[in-house]
């Protein structure tokens, strides 16, 4: 949403793998959602935050980063990606089709 990027290729099929992306994300273990976190303040969580101190301070500052692109795409409306989108398959699908290479 960030960009305003449109659909470029089957917009349906486009916008049902984003959702997918966005639900369920890409890497996962083969189990499902992967390992449990511990609940913050137990010996196990702790244990885990003293040996991955670096990473959790990153992980907080991309958080405070994906919440401010956040405020920045609130105006924007639901399903914008389809406005003008287009289907490559029914348009110049090369720059030698367009005429724009020798």
């Amino acid at each position: 949403a960030i960009f305003q990027w449109k659909y470029t290729f089957n917009p349906t099929e486009q916008e049902a793998c984003r959702e997918s992306m966005l639900a369920i994300g890409s890497n996962v273990s083969p189990r499902g959602r992967g390992n449990p976190v511990p609940p913050p303040g137990t010996p196990a969580y702790n244990f885990i935050l003293s040996h991955n101190k670096f990473d959790m301070q990153l992980y907080k500052y991309a958080e405070s980063l994906f919440d401010e692109q956040a405020r920045l795409v609130t105006d924007i409306e639901g399903g914008f990606r389809f406005h003008e989108a287009s289907c490559s398959k029914c348009e110049v699908s090369t720059l030698a089709d367009a005429g724009l290479l020798e």
